[in-house]
């Protein structure tokens, strides 16, 4: 029986989003990596992405 307890609340990976710290974190842990000039639209593009999962979580 308590196996179909700790079943209920297993969630599938999928369904869980990263928090848009989380995203932001990893944009500029990205952006430290990729510190090339060339590479800075790339960065920007993701640091966008984390503003706006920040936007659409309001």
């Amino acid at each position: 029986m308590s196996e179909d307890k700790n079943k209920n609340f297993k969630r599938d990976e999928d369904d869980i989003k990263p928090s848009p710290i989380k995203l932001i974190e990893q944009s500029l842990k990205d952006c430290l990596s990729q510190a090339d000039e060339l590479e800075l639209h790339r960065v920007s593009a993701k640091i966008s992405e984390a503003i706006d999962a920040l936007r659409v979580d309001k």
